[in-house]
């Protein structure tokens, strides 16, 4: 099932080709518009007799963010893909390595321009993960304490796509909304021990949970200073059956051209899912607000 999920991501990128396919080569590619950033940061501490204390540890962080815009007259395709992915080993290379980051967003919205200010939006929003997702408790085996990796999520477990048909107001290239009363949102749990369990929302044994309601998603991004941008993106969604009742995924990042081979990146994700029950830090289960974020310095160059 996954394969139908990975088709209608790449299709939804690749479709769009064909429509444009009719367009002289060298004409097309003079309407797109592309911004790219790639960031690697890399970080160790290295210990051997150290009489201050502490632990070796190694880390590393990849972020990508891309923008990649199509406008021709009246229409307008924009896409969007960001991927973070980082991992850390605390301790001497017997103790595991764990994940520190793990995000797949893809959008893409088509647009039809009916003024200077507002256009009719089609929009499909993905997101997921690319690795296993762990919790590591301490457990009791055979009378000792043992570390346990206790298998939490994964690729496609869960996944989100939103589906929704609205109208934008877009004042430039930096600043939009859009609203769509029609919206379809898709929750997937494709790994059969977690979909057994219900998590994510989707009922015991079921692999999909699918909802109809209206949804809010409002993009901003711009020069703060020189040679410092934001991009910041919210997705707000309520069904039409639990009304009131808000998801929430919002994702934002400030990104700083230290000279031309290091760059510096703040980001953060914040998610809400009213459906999704989580094991808070007091022990207790039920919803709650997720966030992630991440300081790096490191590599970073435009494509």
């Amino acid at each position: 099932m996954y394969r139908v999920f990975l088709s209608i991501l790449i299709g939804m990128f690749c479709i769009p080709i064909f429509l444009f396919g009719q367009d002289e080569a060298e004409d097309s590619l003079k309407h797109w518009s592309l911004d790219n950033n790639i960031n690697l940061a890399f970080s160790q501490v290295a210990l051997n007799n150290w009489n201050g204390g502490g632990e070796s540890s190694i880390a590393g962080t990849f972020d990508f963010r891309g923008l990649a815009n199509y406008e021709k007259g009246a229409i307008l395709w924009e896409n969007r893909l960001d991927f973070q992915y980082g991992i850390q080993r605390l301790g001497e290379s017997d103790q595991p390595v764990r994940k520190t980051a793990d995000n797949l967003i893809a959008v893409s919205r088509y647009s039809y321009r009916l003024n200077e200010n507002f256009r009719i939006t089609s929009m499909l929003d993905f997101r997921t993960q690319i690795d296993r997702g762990d919790r590591f408790v301490n457990r009791e085996v055979e009378g000792q304490t043992v570390l346990v990796r206790e298998k939490i999520s994964e690729f496609m477990a869960p996944g989100w796509l939103v589906a929704s048909l609205g109208a934008t107001f877009r004042r430039n290239e930096n600043f939009s909304v859009t609203v769509s009363p029609l919206t379809g949102k898709y929750t997937f749990v494709l790994n059969d021990s977690l979909s057994n369990a219900g998590a994510f929302g989707v009922a015991p044994g079921e692999k999909i949970l699918a909802e109809f309601g209206t949804s809010l998603a409002a993009s901003v991004k711009g020069q703060i200073f020189e040679n410092v941008q934001l991009r910041s993106n919210i997705l707000l969604f309520s069904d039409y059956g639990n009304f009131g009742n808000t998801d929430v995924n919002w994702e934002g990042a400030v990104i700083m051209k230290i000279n031309k081979f290091m760059q510096a990146s703040v980001t953060a994700i914040l998610i809400y899912d009213e459906d999704v029950d989580i094991l808070r830090s007091d022990g207790t289960t039920g919803p709650a607000v997720q966030f992630n974020s991440t300081i790096s310095v490191g590599i970073g160059f435009k494509l």
